[in-house]
């Protein structure tokens, strides 16, 4: 059995008790595994308020980046169900899960990608009708119409001006 010593705390070990630093080459890790995960647990304590400062910073970029891409999606679709322009959302199809769940928990690029692929595009007003026919709700119809007349109302607005 091959042996090696640890550049820590200077102890001929197994080689198989250090890692592996790049497995082409076939180098090993100066430290064994003990002494690193030692270093690790210490460093980790004594700069916890930097690992979780920096994953904050980390969660609101990779928001931001989302909606980016979430936005970016939306200006060049339309309402799958009445063709509109406005007031687009993303609706989740209901397997895996949605849009807004990857963004708010800042999940893996490829979770984002996942969502988007397995949503369609509706605008507010036929989210609402569908979603309040879904829940027996009258009251829902009652405000997604409303909010339909709305947009309707405003869209004459603009083509009058």
């Amino acid at each position: 059995m091959e042996m090696k010593t640890c550049g820590c705390c200077k102890v001929c070990k197994p080689k198989t008790d250090f890692s592996v630093k790049n497995r082409q080459t076939g180098l090993l890790q100066s430290k064994c595994k003990e002494c690193t995960r030692n270093y690790s647990k210490s460093h980790y304590a004594g700069n916890k308020q930097d690992y979780v400062d920096r994953s904050a910073v980390r969660k609101k970029v990779v928001r931001a980046s989302y909606v980016a891409q979430r936005d970016a999606y939306l200006a060049g679709c339309t309402c799958s169900k009445c063709g509109g322009t406005s007031q687009l959302q993303l609706v989740g199809k209901g397997s895996g899960k949605s849009v807004h769940e990857v963004i708010g928990g800042a999940l893996s690029q490829e979770a984002f990608e996942l969502a988007l692929r397995d949503s369609f595009v509706r605008c507010l007003p036929c989210n609402g009708l569908e979603f309040g026919a879904e829940q027996g709700e009258v009251g829902g119809i009652i405000k997604a119409n409303r909010l339909q007349l709305e947009a309707l109302i405003s869209l004459e607005e603009v083509a009058e001006a």
